[in-house]
Formats: structure tokens, sequence, C-alpha cells
């Protein structure tokens, strides 16, 4: 894949303007009275979501959902469920996010045919959980799928759209017929750098966070993505829009151009979340699983 330069982001998911400036300022003083203390706060924050409420349209769109329980482990996720005689799509939101900001897409497959499930990752939204990370996400999105199968199509946004390639890349997914990866981020190694990037660390904390990381998860953070995108031998569509401001568009074009069957669709003043609601991008997502899910449906 091609090397993407890392470029101070806009914002990253969860953090707005004002909190990035409050967390600069704590982690300039943290690193002043200890570096090593300063990078084990740090990997705890990159380790730990942000969570909002759901808004109007999306609560009632998740209140005609059938609600359930997945259990990972410990703990468990909240997963919604909208029945549907058509083939079954999976849906896997984004960092600091939740299944409800996936609701009004949810609403477009349903319409359109389909069964549809979303959930909560762990530490995000209704499931349970203080802290996450991709590993843990992975397995989640593997144990809803297992449960709630046959899944014939998954919608990944930024951080679920990565995972969903590297739970693909590391699971048996025989059922699976078709993906759309909106707005997916280059890798853990990019998402890393954002954040200590938006965070202003100084060189010596950033030493000792890559110390911590490989401690914590047992090797540097690229040693999580999927580097080969080949992995993906089916229909992949690629949505990104062109002002993204978390995710580098210049990676999706890289990506849709290995993928064996890959289709790009780029977008324009919608941003990184935009894509999760406008009705014209929701509906590209509709016709391409319409045409690689619905049709070869018994």
């Amino acid at each position: 894949m091609s090397v993407i330069p890392v470029l101070l982001p806009a914002t990253i998911p969860g953090v707005s303007a004002r909190v990035r400036r409050g967390l600069q300022h704590f982690y300039r003083l943290m690193s002043n009275i200890s570096p090593s203390l300063a990078a084990r706060l740090a990997l705890t924050l990159f380790t730990v979501p942000s969570r909002s409420a759901a808004r109007r349209a999306e609560r009632l769109v998740l209140a005609r959902a059938e609600r359930t329980r997945v259990h990972v482990g410990q703990q468990w996720l909240r997963v919604f469920h909208w029945p549907g005689r058509g083939p079954t799509i999976l849906l896997a939101h984004g960092w600091s996010s939740r299944a409800a900001r996936l609701a009004l897409l949810a609403d477009g497959l349903v319409e359109a045919g389909f069964r549809v499930i979303a959930f909560d990752a762990p530490g995000h939204g209704a499931s349970t959980g203080f802290r996450s990370n991709v590993l843990l996400y992975r397995e989640a999105l593997r144990a809803v799928l297992e449960r709630m199968g046959p899944v014939h199509a998954i919608v990944g946004h930024s951080l679920g759209a990565r995972v969903s390639m590297l739970m693909m890349r590391t699971a048996a997914t025989p059922d699976v017929r078709a993906v759309a990866l909106l707005g997916i981020p280059p890798d853990v190694g990019y998402m890393f750098e954002q954040f200590k990037l938006v965070l202003e660390l100084r060189q010596d904390v950033c030493r000792l966070l890559h110390l911590e990381f490989e401690r914590h998860f047992g090797g540097a953070p690229d040693v999580h993505s999927p580097s080969d995108a080949t992995c993906l031998q089916l229909p992949v569509l690629v949505m990104h829009d062109q002002d993204d401001e978390v995710a580098p568009v210049d990676h999706a074009r890289s990506l849709a151009a290995q993928l064996p069957c890959g289709t790009l669709h780029l977008t324009r003043n919608l941003q990184h979340c935009g894509l999760l609601t406008d009705p014209a991008a929701i509906g590209v997502v509709v016709k391409f699983m319409r045409r690689h899910c619905l049709q070869r449906s018994p």
C-alpha cells in the first residue's frame, strides 16, 4: 500500500477543538513532571473512546429495531436487528461512535429489503467496557457475525471499516458477498501518529508511548493492520469524501486501485461522517448492495 504522509489532522473522532487544547496543556504539564507517566496516560487515552447520545432521528430508527446482547468474554455488546426477507448486512461504526450513527444507513437498507444488524463496539454506546482497541473490536465483530449470521455483506465506517478488513483477513466469512468501506483510515499506525500530533507530545514521551504500546499489544501499531488488500477477493465499495478531515482521501484511491474487485466513489463537502447521513451517499451504498447481494439471494 502506498505511503501516506502523516500530517496534522483537522480533528480526531470524539475530540473537539476545545478538548484538544485542554489535552495539549495537560500533557505539557505531565511531560514536565514525569515523561513515563505522561506516556502511560496517553496510552490510556488512546484506548478510551468518548461516548455520545443518539440524536432524535437516530433514536426513531433504533426504536424500530429488535435488541439483544452478544457476550464476548466477560463483556456484552448491544446489538440492534431490523428483520427483513433479503440478505443480511452487518454495520460497523467508527471510533468514539455507536450503532446509532449508522441508523439512517440502516433505514435505507431495510427499505431496500435487507435484514440489517448493527452493534455498539466494546466501550462504545450501550455496550459494556471502558477501554477499546482494534483487537477487541475485531473479536466483537466476529462474535456478532457468528451469533447473528449468516451475514452476506458488511458496511464499515472509519475504524469499523479498518476492523472489517482485519477480521476478514483472519476469520472465515464464506457467506459474505460484498463489502463497503466508508471513510477508511490507512492503518493503526497512521491513527497512532494522528493521536500523537493532535496532543503535540514531546519526542521523549512519544518514544516511551511506543514502548508502552508494544508492551501492551505485543508489537508496533502496524502489526494490527492488514497490509495486503488482495485479501478481499469480492466486490468492495470504497467510498470517501474528498474533504475528509480525519482520513486522507489519497489512501482511499490507493486502496481501491489495489482491490481485485474494488469500486471507488468519491464525494464532496460531506467530510468524515456526512457519508452516514447524506441521502445520495446512502443511495450509492444501497445500490451497490442490491447489485451484489439482493439479486443473488435465493
